[in-house]
């Protein structure tokens, strides 16, 4: 795909709705491959523009903002459990803007912020569609196999 201009931005409460549609289009075009069906849609109806806008509240969100309109997100979040070491949670790009560097310049927006914060250690949990991505950003398994809801749980030391 070619290149395609966007900024990152931080997520605003005007942006719920759309943010909604572009995690569920992308649940049910993309990791519908990692999923039942059964499973696609109650992820679905886990991202309602109410507990996406709970969730923004949550730790630093980030979008990738195409004319206007978001194209991508990723959330970071502290540890729960170890000082310096953060989460990334909630990455989604568009279907139509996979292979632009929209994923890539936001994981790296959210491992800038981290180290900005004084963390070290990034953890996220990979579908199988996304975990060569992960893995070609640095990221290391921290298990030979995914977990029991078919997650890769892996690691990068920044």
């Amino acid at each position: 795909m070619g290149t395609i201009r966007f900024i990152l931005r931080e997520f605003t409460p005007e942006d719920v709705q759309r943010v909604s549609s572009l995690i569920c289009r992308n649940l049910r075009e993309i990791n519908c491959h990692d999923y039942p069906p059964i499973i696609i849609e109650q992820l679905v109806q886990e991202h309602t523009p109410e507990r996406i806008l709970r969730m923004s509240t949550e730790g630093k969100t980030f979008l990738a903002d195409v004319a206007g309109n978001p194209a991508g997100i990723l959330r970071v979040l502290p540890s729960w459990n170890v000082s310096a070491e953060y989460w990334l949670r909630t990455v989604f790009v568009l279907p139509d803007y996979h292979g632009c560097g929209i994923g890539r310049q936001l994981v790296e927006a959210g491992e800038r912020f981290i180290q900005q914060q004084g963390g070290f250690s990034v953890r996220l949990c990979a579908s199988r569609t996304a975990h060569l991505f992960y893995q070609r950003l640095g990221y290391c398994d921290l298990e030979k196999f995914p977990d029991r809801e078919g997650l890769y749980p892996m690691q990068k030391l920044l």
